[in-house]
């Protein structure tokens, strides 16, 4: 006997499928999830595991062991980039794609860490017209991504837009927007300066008695303030004189009377106090200068235009700077260096071209001799708003940085 479903029967049936249906759809959604984050876990590993590889592509195939391999790597990124770098640097090295004749294959060189990583590719730019050229190691998607992006970067920056290529993402703002959050200076001490803040500074410290032989001590950081000023003397023909703001009052005085200052500058609030009890214990007459102050008193550009720096007539006897130890091993120690001494150390430094990364405090010695080359040699100091290690890795890559002082 035959039995007929009645209607509640297929009304109760087709809920128990419409039930199965949600069911196994939750279970794909919980598998796709799943499979998304175990992929995004595999992109991840792989971005990490080639983080710290370079390929270098030109370099004929005539090294049969790894061995010889590292050796003639490590002598040719030492001898043409400039670098000192150990064969024990080197993690691994190999050949990429099967021997052919006449053809150079690619070398992979996973490098011990990723700062010296960086050092390869931001000495890169040297092997210019050789036929070599240095990249970094990304995943066959992320260069398929970067090839489709580099058609709509280079249509950005024809619009005259900011556009950088990161990974795999492109960024494309207005060149007009807050994008480059770097101080950008290149003034020569002999050069007639073409505008901008660093004239106004030192038109206004002109007004204010700064010239040859007057010294400007200032409590500073390494900011775009600073840095105006410390070029604003130089445009004046004064002696610079950068104090460590940590120092004790009874430290700052002694320094006070040795070098006595025609102004002393204060970037922050925060350092009056120690200032102003090391003026009294040294009895010197000084202009004490807030960055607020400052700002009120900054000529307009149109009053500062047509200033010319003073001509300096011996550079060998010509005071430049009034440096300081730091304090920690007795009473602060000085040295007075003049122009010609300090190019003579600046020329030490062997750095040829590019942009200097400035990120260590202003009142370090060995900071205005990285200054000097940057002027004498014409290189463009970088200072970062910011010191966290992603916006300096950041501007490492935008601007291809030759050097890092920290």
């Amino acid at each position: 006997m035959l039995h007929t479903p009645t209607v509640s029967g297929l009304q109760e049936d087709n809920q128990k499928q419409q039930n199965l249906i949600i069911e196994m759809a939750d279970q794909i959604k919980i598998m796709d999830d799943k499979i998304n984050s175990l992929q995004s876990r595999v992109e991840i590993l792989e971005r990490n595991g080639r983080k710290r590889n370079v390929i270098i592509h030109g370099i004929s195939d005539e090294f049969r062991s790894c061995w010889e391999l590292s050796d003639f790597i490590c002598t040719f990124l030492n001898y043409e980039l400039d670098l000192q770098l150990e064969v024990g640097d080197i993690d691994f090295i190999k050949r990429v794609g099967r021997r052919e004749i006449n053809k150079a294959r690619p070398i992979i060189i996973g490098m011990i860490s990723y700062q010296l990583k960086l050092l390869i590719i931001q000495n890169s730019y040297k092997l210019r017209n050789s036929g070599i050229y240095i990249e970094h190691d990304y995943a066959r998607n992320v260069l398929e991504d970067r090839e489709i992006l580099k058609k709509r970067l280079i249509d950005a920056r024809k619009a005259d837009k900011y556009a950088v290529l990161r990974y795999n993402k492109l960024i494309v703002k207005d060149s007009h927007s807050n994008t480059r959050k770097y101080s950008l200076y290149n003034q020569a001490r002999t050069k007639k300066p073409t505008g901008g803040t660093n004239i106004r500074v030192a038109t206004t410290l002109k007004d204010m008695g700064v010239g040859p032989g007057k010294l400007v001590a200032f409590f500073g950081e390494s900011s775009f303030q600073s840095f105006s000023i410390y070029f604003g003397v130089i445009l004046t023909g004064g002696i610079i004189s950068p104090y460590n703001p940590e120092l004790k009052e009874g430290e700052v005085s002694k320094m006070l009377q040795v070098s006595r200052p025609t102004i002393i500058y204060c970037e922050k609030e925060e350092y009056l106090n120690t200032i102003n009890k090391s003026i009294e214990i040294s009895g010197i007459k000084t202009k004490l200068l807030t960055a607020t102050m400052f700002e009120r008193l900054l000529v307009p550009y149109e009053k500062a235009k047509d200033y010319q720096p003073p001509v300096i007539a011996d550079s060998t006897k010509h005071t430049y700077l009034v440096l300081y130890t730091s304090g920690t091993t007795g009473v602060p120690k000085a040295v007075k260096l003049t122009d010609f001494s300090t190019n003579l150390q600046c020329h030490q430094l062997h750095w040829t071209t590019g942009h200097i990364l400035l990120t260590s405090p202003i009142f370090w010695v060995s900071n205005a001799l990285v200054i000097g080359k940057c002027m004498v040699g014409g290189f463009t100091v970088l200072i970062p708003d910011k010191t966290d290690g992603e916006n300096i890795l950041r501007i490492i890559q935008d601007y291809k940085i030759c050097a890092v002082f920290s």
